[in-house]
């Protein structure tokens, strides 16, 4: 039915779309779809489904897209949209809005920058995008790591197939070494997913508490900086 819906908006200008109520229905069913999955199969495979949406792009072209994304999204308001299907819709799909850095973590970059620190960030977004929201911070797009996917050597169009590493708890362990060639000296992170990443060599390790006891003890037991989260 969504696709359906698509191949249908696909005859009309763009500008229309949000008053045809195909739109409204690929919109909401699209993002309860994605949530459906990342229930049944888990964050690794909900993050490369997400990645795997440039496929039949070029690279170029997927840049262009994630860029226009950030761009959009740090300039649009905090606050919620509720996608519905229909008017008076009972069962809307929330979501939110918006993109904005975190004021602390922008200091923090400037004083490792100042301080001659190599900075990296490795996330288990598409690195079409991180590469995107890392030129924000004023960092080269390639310290940005990733979820990368192929490009076919016979279309040269980006597939759905994710590349190694992928960087998902080990992975983002291999992902640095491999960009880096070595441990770092210093390791901000925040979820449980990054215990490997937390624990890759040694040096400071700043764990951003964002609430979760049985991550807070490890960190203690291992001798890590912990930092309450920052307030939104």
């Amino acid at each position: 039915r969504l696709y359906s819906d698509y191949q249908s908006l696909l005859a009309i200008p763009v500008s229309v779309w949000p008053d045809q109520p195909g739109y409204r229905r690929m919109r909401k069913g699209f993002v309860k779809m994605y949530r459906d999955f990342c229930s049944q199969r888990g964050r690794k495979e909900c993050r490369g489904l997400l990645a795997s949406m440039f496929k039949g792009y070029t690279e170029d072209e997927a840049v262009s897209y994630a860029k226009d994304v950030v761009t959009d999204e740090l300039q649009r308001p905090m606050g919620v949209v509720f996608l519905e299907d229909r008017g008076s819709d009972p069962s809307p799909e929330r979501i939110r809005t918006a993109l904005r850095p975190i004021p602390e973590m922008e200091d923090l970059l400037r004083v490792f920058g100042k301080e001659g620190f190599d900075v990296w960030v490795v996330s288990e977004d598409s690195q079409v995008a991180v590469r995107q929201l890392v030129k924000q911070f004023g960092l080269p797009p390639e310290h940005g790591l990733g979820i990368k996917v192929a490009v076919s050597s016979a279309t040269f169009l980006m597939s759905d197939e994710v590349e190694h590493p992928f960087p998902f708890r080990s992975g983002k362990v291999e992902a640095v070494g491999a960009a880096v060639g070595k441990a770092p000296a210093v390791v901000v992170a925040r979820d449980a997913e990054d215990t490997a990443l937390l624990s890759f060599g040694e040096g400071l390790r700043l764990l951003i508490d964002g609430g979760d006891e049985t991550l807070r003890r490890v960190g203690v037991d291992r001798g890590w900086v912990i930092q309450p989260a920052f307030p939104p």
